[in-house]
């Protein structure tokens, strides 16, 4: 690897590694809570709500049928201001590409957002209305493959009543925690530089350097051997299967290396 990797090689090899391992069973981890800075100790919101509240918000971001953009986003406290913000990403090839879908998925929370700030009873048809609006194209989309007839009625169903679900979700939450009255969107845009690509012309995939990065110290000959044997690979056959796959995320993703 170049002394000074650009991201988009850095990103290629991670993904390769993983893609690797994947197969690899190892038993569940538990996730210390040890690291929390003292203000997140006092996080109002439950994991649990907020992981559903997160889970939803994806799911309403993901409003079209749309496989070549997909959006991705997370949650995040301000402890000074007392308020949650949902920070909003979509993968694109290009600084210009997909810039109206994320324009487009903020415009759409905001006016969610707008709603929840004023938890009354009897907004919930007006939640409803708001989410229809904003995920109209995937809901016809689906009432025009009933048509069709390639689904069923019980499945069509079943999609379009989750709007409802959703709407009932977040009026309950909204109005048992405050912090979620006071939710607002951030969208995410690299900068432009971020696109530009270099050459590497004598650039190729090293699986042993990014596990002896990985590995305790002097504990990597273990896993050059564990690693390939738990594939049921030789040591080279894992070398050649991690090349091949980092050279196919460089081709096939959102951050291609020129030849």
């Amino acid at each position: 690897m170049p002394p000074n990797p650009e991201p988009s090689i850095v990103c290629a090899e991670n993904i390769a590694i993983f893609f690797l391992l994947h197969s690899i069973p190892v038993p569940p981890s538990r996730n210390s809570t040890d690291y929390l800075l003292a203000h997140q100790r006092h996080y109002t919101l439950p994991i649990n709500t907020e992981r559903k509240l997160a889970r939803t918000l994806a799911f309403l971001a993901h409003s079209k049928n749309n496989t070549d953009h997909i959006p991705a986003l997370y949650l995040e406290k301000e402890p000074d201001l007392e308020t949650l913000k949902v920070i909003i990403t979509v993968n694109k090839t290009n600084y210009y590409n997909s810039k109206g879908l994320i324009l487009c998925i903020k415009q759409g929370f905001e006016i969610i957002f707008a709603v929840l700030a004023r938890v009354l009873t009897g907004i919930e048809k007006e939640i409803l209305a708001k989410i229809v609006y904003i995920c109209s194209p995937r809901i016809l989309y689906w009432l025009q493959l009933l048509s069709s007839g390639r689904n069923p009625l019980k499945h069509i169903i079943g999609k379009v009543s989750r709007y409802y679900k959703t709407t009932r979700f977040f009026y309950c939450t909204a109005k048992k925690y405050q912090l979620v009255q006071k939710i607002r969107t951030v969208s995410v845009h690299l900068p432009k530089e971020a696109y530009d690509t270099r050459l590497f012309n004598r650039y190729t995939p090293d699986l042993r350097s990014k596990i002896i990065e990985r590995s305790p110290k002097n504990n990597h000959q273990k896993l050059l051997k564990k690693i390939p044997a738990g594939l049921n690979l030789t040591q080279q056959g894992a070398i050649n299967q991690d090349s091949r796959q980092a050279f196919a995320n460089t081709a096939e993703s959102d951050f291609s290396i020129p030849e």
